[in-house]
């Protein structure tokens, strides 16, 4: 699993949004391409520093100056591409170093898949 800390690129749908294609605004060419009609997208990093996370503190891997200490937690999004979310669920795998950077993975993993098994490390 690759843990990347861009704040941009990767958004993410909480809940699976509706996608369809816009009605003609009278003028123009009609649309037809589809687009998602209404719901909010959210940044990996806007999830992580939401306060409704439940966060467990982990010993993630041993470094160079010793063990690191991290907060991981993970929930299950749509992520999106091309402006349109993946037909699937994903596990969106977050971790707050103890400097307070963020990084975050996104993995295909079963749904039922353990925290310690997706990368949680050791409590």
């Amino acid at each position: 699993m690759l843990l990347c800390a861009n704040q941009i690129k990767h958004r993410v749908f909480l809940a699976k949004p509706k996608v369809g294609v816009l009605s003609s605004g009278g003028r123009g060419p009609r649309p037809a391409k589809p687009c998602v009609m209404k719901e909010a997208v959210y940044t990996a990093v806007k999830i992580a520093r939401s306060r409704k996370l439940t966060w467990t503190r982990v010993l993630p891997a041993e470094e160079a100056k010793g063990p690191t200490l991290a907060d991981v937690t993970s929930l299950r999004v749509y992520p999106v591409r091309d402006n349109l979310s993946k037909k699937f669920l994903v596990w969106l795998f977050l971790r707050r170093m103890e400097d307070g950077q963020i990084k975050y993975a996104f993995s295909n993993a079963p749904e039922t898949m353990p925290l310690a098994e997706l990368g949680g490390g050791q409590k």
